[in-house]
């Protein structure tokens, strides 16, 4: 498989509402990825294809720190040697929206 990157979606929830976020997250949504279940997709994915990296963002995955830690453990227990956190950003701060 020619797969070298996953993403994954890690809440919904955030501190924002920012109309460009790509998972309608906000501080109205309370969605969280389990890290069971984050653990055995890469797994299954590191099984078929060589990752080179992962990134967990949302929402604010910094909301569920001990979830974001532990599935960056398995990332980094299965070797995927660039690991990413992307967390809230805005547009627009002069407005006070993002």
């Amino acid at each position: 498989m020619n797969l070298r990157r996953l993403e994954f979606t890690l809440t919904t929830k955030c501190n924002s509402q920012c109309l460009h976020c790509q998972a309608e997250a906000s501080p109205l949504r309370s969605e969280v990825m389990e890290v069971e279940d984050a653990c055995n997709y890469l797994e299954e994915v590191a099984y078929v294809a060589k990752l080179e990296s992962f990134m967990v963002f949302g929402g604010e995955p910094m909301l569920y720190p001990d979830k974001t830690i532990a599935i960056f453990q398995k990332a980094n227990d299965l070797k995927i040697p660039e690991i990413e956190n992307v967390d809230e950003w805005r547009l627009g701060q002069k407005h006070g929206k993002c």
